[in-house]
């Protein structure tokens, strides 16, 4: 039994006497590592780069560098690792300069810290140095949506489009409705003026001057530029007996006292729809 006692107190003091198998940076002058690019906000499905910086003088001697850690918690996934080494001369001093580029996406949205990056550098079988940065924040955002503003743009100026047309539209139907009343008044007024000169006018050139009328009513309110073809196919009945009156005064000639004329201003009248009061 006491036998046994003292083994055991033999490993407990052997155990103590075992050393810590990593040294701090403070055991090793001239190393350092800073966090030297880390953004403060990423969008999701981001995949953006955080760099550690590990440097230390040449002249200390060459050290094997490894990641002592990752970066994979939820809502960033680091996708892979890379170092980069290089020399420089700093204050008359050669000074190894080394980059471990950590390539991470952002897999969720919110607030998150990643964890005190570690690398690691053996310094013998037993002992490693080990340089740790501090731990860092980052936001994930969601990225702004641009397809509603794209939409409503787009809505936006289908509707001015569409109002500006129909505005066109509008003041090309009033300009046409005005003409068309102008040419109306014009022709009413002239027809009218017919009837004035019934007693006085020559009569062939009073029938010739009313078939100009007539026509010219025809045109813009039947759309016919040949009413006579049109006649002889058996069109617009009601106009023969009018028409054959014009081809009469044009090829027959003839005398035709007041009262015919004025019975053919009548039946003109008629098919027009121009009441005589008018």
């Amino acid at each position: 039994m006491n036998q046994d006692s003292l083994i055991l107190d033999t490993l407990a003091q052997d155990s103590s006497k075992i050393a810590s198998p990593f040294i701090s940076v403070d055991e090793m002058s001239g190393a350092h590592i800073n966090l030297i690019k880390v953004p403060e906000k990423v969008n999701l499905g981001d995949t953006f780069d955080l760099v550690v910086a590990v440097s230390w003088e040449a002249q200390g001697g060459t050290l094997l560098l490894l990641p002592g850690n990752s970066v994979n918690l939820k809502g960033l996934e680091q996708i892979s690792v890379r170092q980069e080494s290089g020399r420089t001369i700093k204050a008359g001093k050669e000074y190894s300069e080394n980059q471990f580029i950590y390539s991470i996406v952002a897999t969720d949205t919110g607030h998150f810290t990643m964890p005190a990056m570690k690398i690691l550098a053996p310094i013998s079988q037993e002992r490693s140095l080990e340089l740790k940065t501090e731990p860092t924040s980052i936001v994930v955002e969601a990225p702004f949506n641009f397809f509603p503003l794209i939409v409503t743009f787009v809505a936006l100026c289908f509707f001015i489009m569409g109002a500006i047309w129909r505005n066109r539209r509008r003041k090309l139907v009033l300009k046409k409705k005005e003409e068309m009343q102008s040419e109306q008044k014009e022709l009413r007024d002239a027809f009218l003026l017919l009837k004035q000169r019934v007693q006085a006018a020559d009569s062939r050139e009073w029938l010739l001057a009313l078939e100009k009328v007539c026509l010219s009513w025809i045109k813009v309110h039947l759309g016919e530029e040949s009413m006579e073809a049109r006649i002889q196919k058996g069109d617009y009945p009601e106009w023969k007996p009018l028409m054959d009156e014009f081809v009469h005064a044009r090829y027959g000639g003839g005398s035709r006292d007041s009262y015919m004329n004025l019975e053919t201003w009548k039946l003109a009248a008629k098919l027009m729809d121009i009441k005589e009061e008018d």
